[in-house]
C-alpha cells in the first residue's frame, strides 16, 4: 500500500487517504496548507491516550500505594515505593513537620474529583497548544519579519491569544475562586472544628497553610500565560512591557481571586453559602461591570469606560495583548493610547494586589475557631 514511493513521500491510494490516520502522516509530510482533520486526529489521540493514562494510573498506584502504608513490602510493591520515595526502606513511615497544618494541607489532602478534572483539561489542553504553536512557528516568524500594513496578525499570535483569554476566563479563576471559597470544607464538613479547638493550632496557622497550597495553584496556573506572552515576544510581536504587565496583572488577579474566596469561606457556615457568594462577586466584577462599561461606549471609549471594562482581567489581558505590540500600524482604540492601556493596567495590579493584601488580613482576622491558647 505504501508503494510506490516518489522521493521521500509515499503515494496513497484516494480510498486510504481519506482515513483520518493516514492522513495525518501524509499532511504531516507534505509541504501545503494544514488539513482541519490532521490536528483533530492528533488532538483526539492525544485525548483518549491522556485519558487512558490517567485511568490505568488510578487503578494501579491507589491500591499499591494503599498497600505499602498498612504493611510489609514485597514484589511489585517494592518497585512503586522506589519510584514514590526513591529509596526502598523496610519501614515506611511519614515525618510530621513542626507545623502540622501546613503538613496536613501539602501532604495530606487528596485531590477531588472536580480537581483532577480540572488538572487533567489544563494538561491536555496545554498539549493541544503547544503543538499548535510548533506547527505555526515557521510560518508566524515570517510573517512579522515581512508585516503587510493592515494585514492579520500571525497565526501564533492568535493561538496565544485565544489559549490566554480561555485560561483566564474559563479555567483559572473560576478554579481559584472556588478552590478559595471550598479550603475550610474538610474541616467544617468533617466536623472537625470541636477537634481543632482542643489542640494547640492557632486559626492563623490553619489560614497560613492554605494561603500556601493557594499560592503554589497560583504559581502554577501562572505558567501558561507567563510562556504565552513569553511566545508573542519571542516572535517579535508584542513587547516586553506586555509581558511584564500581562504577568504582574495575571499574578495579582489570581490572587486576589483565591484569597477572595478563602476570606469568604471562613466566614460563611455552609461551603455552599460560600460558593455561591464567591460565584455572584465573580460575576459582578469580573463579568457584568465590563459588559455593560463596553456596551455603554458610543463612538470612541473614554478613559473611563475603558478603566471599568478592564476591570475583569481577561479583557484586559486582551487589549494589551492587541495594542503593545512593536507593529505601528495597528491603530490602539479610539482616544486610549497606549502609555494611557500600560497606566490602566499598572493601576489594576496594584490595586489587585492591595486588595489581596486586605483579604488576606481579613481572613487572619476570622473568629470562627477561637484561639485555644488564649482560652
Amino acid at each position: 500500500l505504501m508503494t510506490p514511493l516518489v522521493g521521500l513521500r509515499p503515494v496513497v491510494p484516494d480510498t486510504l487517504i481519506r482515513l483520518n490516520a493516514l492522513r495525518v502522516t501524509v499532511d504531516l509530510g507534505s509541504a501545503g496548507a494544514p488539513w482541519l482533520g490532521t490536528w483533530v486526529t492528533l488532538a483526539l489521540a492525544m485525548f483518549v491516550f491522556v485519558v487512558a493514562f490517567w485511568l490505568g494510573a488510578i487503578v494501579s498506584v491507589r491500591p499499591a500505594s494503599h498497600r505499602i502504608e498498612s504493611g510489609g513490602v514485597h514484589g511489585p510493591q517494592k518497585l512503586v515505593r522506589i519510584l514514590r520515595f526513591g529509596v526502598a526502606r523496610r519501614e515506611f513511615s511519614r515525618s510530621v513537620w513542626d507545623r502540622p497544618a501546613l503538613w496536613r494541607e501539602l501532604r495530606c489532602r487528596r485531590a477531588t474529583m472536580v480537581e483532577k478534572l480540572v488538572w487533567f483539561v489544563f494538561i491536555a489542553a496545554a498539549l493541544v497548544v503547544l503543538a499548535l504553536i510548533v506547527r505555526e512557528w515557521s510560518s508566524s516568524v515570517r510573517a512579522v519579519s515581512a508585516p503587510v500594513a493592515g494585514g492579520p496578525p500571525p497565526l501564533v499570535f492568535i493561538i496565544s491569544y485565544v489559549a490566554t483569554f480561555c485560561h483566564l476566563a474559563f479555567l483559572a479563576f473560576p478554579f481559584l475562586a472556588v478552590a478559595g471559597a471550598t479550603g475550610f470544607a474538610d474541616e467544617r464538613e468533617g466536623r472537625m472544628d470541636e477537634l481543632i479547638r482542643l489542640t494547640d493550632l492557632r486559626h492563623s496557622e490553619l489560614v497560613n497553610a492554605k494561603v500556601i497550597r493557594l499560592a503554589l495553584l497560583v504559581l502554577i496556573l501562572l505558567t501558561p500565560p507567563l510562556f504565552l506572552a513569553g511566545v508573542r515576544v519571542a516572535i517579535g510581536y508584542s513587547t516586553w512591557i506586555s509581558m511584564l504587565l500581562v504577568t504582574a496583572n495575571c499574578l495579582a488577579s489570581f490572587a486576589f481571586a483565591a484569597l477572595l474566596g478563602l476570606a469568604i469561606g471562613v466566614r460563611s457556615r455552609k461551603t455552599s453559602h460560600a460558593v455561591a457568594t464567591t460565584i455572584v462577586f465573580g460575576l459582578v466584577g469580573g463579568f457584568l461591570i465590563p459588559v455593560l462599561s463596553v456596551l455603554s461606549v458610543q463612538g470612541g471609549p473614554s478613559i473611563t469606560q475603558y478603566t471599568l471594562a478592564t476591570m475583569s482581567p481577561p479583557i484586559q489581558c486582551t487589549f494589551l495583548m492587541f495594542n503593545d505590540t512593536v507593529r505601528r500600524d495597528i491603530t490602539p482604540a479610539a482616544e486610549i493610547s497606549v502609555a494611557a492601556m500600560r497606566t490602566v493596567a499598572l493601576a489594576w495590579t496594584a490595586a489587585f494586589g492591595l486588595a489581596s493584601l486586605v483579604l488576606y488580613v481579613l481572613s487572619l482576622r476570622a473568629t470562627v475557631w477561637k484561639d485555644s491558647r488564649e482560652s
